[in-house]
């Protein structure tokens, strides 16, 4: 089994996704969607045993860090991006050109997990700015081609 952490819009603010892997058993990788790049980076030093991938979001435009990565977990190719750049559809058709069949999106700032099409799209919310009252964060567990994903609410650690 593969276990995917996913954050997104931590916005500078990474001690509560800081708390998440350290108090998590399992972790293969991390997948941060954007705003902020250098948070990314951060968790990138403070975990070197776990593999930390991230894409740019519309705060990170002044760097130089591509806007839409494919990682591939398991058996499963996930398209990430962070989606400031997308709509649904677009989502959709770009994630079924390149073979993937999860999609992970970010900015809104607000949770959700829906299948459109055959094409699930999770999108973690924020776990330091949530818009919807609910820090928050997905893990995906992966196993042959089977993905079991879920949003994990909590409570601020700090």
């Amino acid at each position: 089994m593969t276990r995917v952490v996913v954050f997104s819009d931590t916005h500078r603010q990474i001690k509560d996704a800081i708390s998440v892997l350290e108090n998590m058993i399992g972790v293969d990788m991390v997948i941060h969607l954007g705003d902020c790049v250098p948070d990314a980076i951060e968790l990138r030093r403070a975990f070197r045993d776990i593999p930390v991938y991230f894409v740019a979001g519309n705060n990170d435009m002044l760097l130089d860090y591509p806007d839409t990565e494919i990682v591939k977990a398991g058996r499963i190719r996930i398209f990430c991006t962070h989606g400031h750049n997308y709509n649904t559809d677009r989502l959709v058709s770009t994630a079924k050109e390149k073979g993937c069949r999860i999609v992970l999106r970010g900015h809104t700032h607000i949770s959700e997990d829906i299948t459109v099409d055959g094409v699930r799209i999770i999108n973690p919310g924020s776990i330091a700015r949530p818009r919807d009252g609910k820090k928050s964060y997905a893990v995906i567990e992966i196993e042959d081609e089977q993905a079991q994903a879920c949003i994990i609410e909590v409570q601020s650690f700090f």
